[in-house]
């Protein structure tokens, strides 16, 4: 029994308050703003006790160990965790907690944890776990994990305007990054307000893996789950069968009366400044950062940066190029692999810790997205007869077999919508015949069975009968749906390959986002951190907007491909592509979110690096779900406890996230002292004894360069930039257009911040359009035959 005489004990530190309950756990832990000491800013930051299947949630709280031992290699495992605890007598300083811990099956285990504060490098608190083998034989620990149940569950909130705002202030998201030495939790409130919380190894301790707690993956509540992190995790693959993750698993053996301790840190995240990256490297723990993202091309390369230790060697897991360095305050790693795959990246400091960054190598992004349309074309266009004749059916990746059964989630009408939006949005850039006319079947199909052309309602379920679609609630099937007409009418007048007109499409784009201020319920919206830029007034008006900071605050900088600037989406509206709440990483808000984040960002003001990172990495981790032969998956689950572990299956509502890339794509060049460029390579180079910035984009679209520094943007449309030289005092610009398609395009083209009045293209006086309140640009139209290169140049005139 616990023995905690009158009082429950309690351990204050400069910026946290920690209360123990039951076991020794942590049953409340309040973090304060180091900023803003003395304010009224104090937040709890552990989850309310639940019940989920036969247990409570305190059952998770931090301060649980879960442990299990053997002592012979052919002996099962005897997993525990600690149950009762007793404080230890005479432990009465104000900054320290000790507990005598007592594992039920192992009494050969003798176990102490004690709390203290720690003032440097800066006040944070240590938890150590020692565990001492007090039998008389050798024994294996194969499991040694810590729950970490903080306040992720959105319950009890009402779901009006103020309860959703309320949430957004009281609760948490938990983004994990487990790669050994350098891993680490963090606890950020849902509005990016701080004081958040970093929870991470301390001294000669690594976590190697992770899981959520299985009941919490299947309760009712609106959760992710409990994490529970892993120094040791041999005993938990052999126990529940599970395949090896991505660190490896170890076990640790313990001769008798020989100890180990093992820990765990917690120190309070403040605001800009104390973020979580420099909160980490304060602690002397790694803190990673990549360029352009945790998935790139392999011709292209990744950049790893590291701050916080020394790194001593880096190494992979492929055959890649490794161009290194390091210094005493951090090191770089610039990674380019043979091969498209997977790779993960080794980083060993001079304390001989290691860390593993995860990341993923693609073919060149052009490549995959005609693949992606081909595999369409091939698999998904439904040629047979019944109710889906000629609509783009969902697909699952193994059989290869259409899923058009009834759907009570909406989940198979919108993987529907997704996929025809990405085959139209991909035309806009490649028109292809053969495309063009799969999508006009797929839009007779909507307009037959989901789409009312009289009151322009969306239907988002198919009954048991071949009817016409019901349910006409669902906010972002009108959002999908009203974006192909747009598509589509778009393809019309730069092509000339589809009937109607152009009006006539974006007059049906209009009409469906008016009907769904009628139809839809907005609050779908509520729970998902899913931005589209055609959302209509109406609906943004009647659900809570999610800005710049609750964007940041939901995308994790984890360095493991399948965290890396994604979203946090709620799983009970996950569609029915899924069996319970495990995370569904690479999820369509990872590029649409991009185009808000980017939009803030102004010539002239240092931008903020943090932002940038992780916008354009949502962009491109997206084509982390798209194999090479063009199959793609609804998402990505990293959680070995849920049924969903590893890509989908199916094809499921991918549409949406390669869509959002194909919108928001665009290169990104910093001009000055600090050069550098994301989508693009970008040089500096004298030409005829004049100074250019030569940019060659690599994101696939090219159709969109901004140059931040040197104030110029370029936006295409009918064709791709292969190449643009801009002087440097902004008086001529080259480009170099292509046309790879079959069909003659229309080309129209908008210049930002040329130096001067006036301007012309190969001897034809540009346009200025003027802006709205100040600004304007250059516009130039054009055509450009089929697999034709062209070169326009572009010069000041006045």
């Amino acid at each position: 029994m616990d023995d905690f005489s009158f009082e429950s004990p309690e351990l204050t530190s400069s910026h946290t308050l920690m209360e123990f309950g039951n076991g020794g756990r942590i049953s409340r832990l309040w973090v304060i703003d180091p900023n803003h000491i003395g304010e009224d800013n104090e937040l709890q930051t552990v989850m309310p006790n639940l019940p989920v299947e036969a247990e409570f949630t305190e059952d998770y709280y931090p301060g649980t160990i879960l442990i299990g031992a053997r002592a012979n290699p052919h002996e099962p495992w005897i997993v525990s965790r600690n149950i009762d605890a007793a404080q230890e007598e005479g432990d009465l300083e104000p900054n320290q907690v000790t507990f005598n811990y007592e594992f039920a099956f192992l009494s050969e285990i003798r176990a102490t944890g004690r709390f203290y504060e720690v003032q440097n490098p800066i006040p944070h608190v240590a938890w150590d776990v020692t565990i001492t083998n007090d039998g008389d034989n050798a024994l294996e620990i194969g499991e040694l994990a810590f729950p970490m149940g903080f306040d992720n569950i959105l319950y009890g909130f009402p779901t009006t305007t103020e309860g959703i705002r309320r949430m957004w202030r009281e609760k948490f998201h938990i983004h994990k990054f487990i790669g050994g030495s350098g891993s680490y939790l963090h606890v950020q409130l849902l509005n990016g307000e701080s004081p958040g919380l970093l929870v991470c190894p301390g001294a000669n301790t690594s976590w190697e893996f992770y899981n959520h707690a299985s009941a919490t993956l299947t309760s009712s509540y609106r959760s992710e789950g409990v994490p529970i992190v892993y120094a040791h995790s041999v005993a938990t693959l052999d126990r529940e069968g599970w395949k090896p993750w991505f660190n490896g698993h170890t076990s640790a053996f313990l001769a008798p009366g020989e100890s180990r301790t093992f820990q765990t840190l917690f120190a309070p995240i403040g605001e800009k400044g104390t973020g979580l990256h420099e909160t980490l490297a304060k602690l002397r723990r790694p803190a990673f950062k990549l360029l352009p993202g945790a998935v790139a091309p392999a011709s292209v390369g990744i950049a790893v940066e590291v701050t916080g230790v020394t790194p001593a060697r880096f190494t992979a897991d492929v055959d890649a190029e490794l161009e290194k360095d390091s210094d005493e305050f951090g090191g770089f790693c610039f990674v380019k692999p043979e091969q498209p795959g997977a790779l993960s990246l080794q980083m060993t400091d001079t304390r001989e810790l290691s860390s593993m960054v995860h990341l993923v190598f693609t073919k060149e992004i052009d490549e995959l997205i005609q693949k992606r349309a081909d595999w369409i074309l091939l698999h998904q266009v439904y040629r047979g007869d019944g109710q889906w004749k000629g609509g783009i059916a969902p697909c699952d990746n193994d059989t290869l077999s259409p899923i058009i059964d009834t759907d009570e989630s909406g989940g198979v009408i919108l993987g529907s919508l997704a996929d025809t939006l990405f085959l139209a949005e991909k035309n806009l850039i490649v028109p292809n015949p053969l495309e063009i006319e799969a999508l006009v079947g797929a839009l007779a199909f909507i307009r037959k069975w989901i789409h009312n052309p009289g009151d322009h309602s969306v239907g988002s379920v198919f009954g048991l009968t071949e009817g016409v679609a019901t349910n006409r609630s669902r906010a972002k099937h009108y959002q999908v749906l009203a974006a192909i007409y747009d598509a589509m009418g778009k393809l019309s007048a730069e092509t000339g390959l589809l009937d109607p007109n152009p009006d006539w499409y974006r007059l049906e784009s209009e009409a469906v986002l008016a009907a769904a201020s009628t139809f839809a319920d907005p609050l779908e919206l509520t729970f998902e951190a899913f931005s589209l830029p055609w959302l209509s007034p109406l609906i943004r008006s009647l659900s809570p907007t999610i800005g710049e900071a609750q964007m940041l605050a939901g995308r994790s900088s984890a360095p493991s491909w399948w965290w890396y600037a994604g979203d946090k989406n709620w799983p009970d509206l996950a569609t029915s592509y899924t069996h319970d709440k495990g995370e569904q990483c690479l999820s369509a808000s990872n590029a649409s979110n991009a185009r808000q984040l980017l939009a803030g960002l102004r010539d002239g003001v240092s931008a903020d690096e943090l932002k940038v990172r992780l916008a354009f990495g949502g962009l491109l981790s997206v084509w982390a779900l798209v194999q090479e032969d063009g199959a793609a998956a609804d998402s990505y689950c990293p959680d070995s406890a849920s049924r969903d572990l590893g890509m989908s299956s199916t094809t499921g509502v991918s549409g949406l996230a390669l869509s959002a890339y194909l919108q928001n794509a665009r290169s990104l060049v910093f001009h000055g002292a600090n050069q550098g460029s994301l989508g693009c390579h970008a040089t500096v180079e004298m030409i005829d004894e004049v100074e250019h910035l030569v940019i060659k984009p690599w994101d696939g679209v090219r159709q969109r360069i901004e140059v931040y520094g040197l104030g110029v943007s370029i936006r295409v449309r009918g064709a791709a930039i292969a190449e643009m030289q801009i002087q440097t005092d902004k008086q001529r610009m080259k480009l170099t257009l292509r046309n790879v398609s079959q069909v003659g395009r229309k080309v129209a083209m908008e210049i930002n911040g040329l130096w001067g009045r006036a301007a012309e293209a190969n001897g034809q006086e540009l346009n200025f359009v003027p802006g709205s309140d100040a600004g304007g640009y250059f516009s130039y139209n054009s055509s450009i035959k089929p697999l034709e290169e062209t070169t326009i140049e572009i010069k000041v005139i006045q």
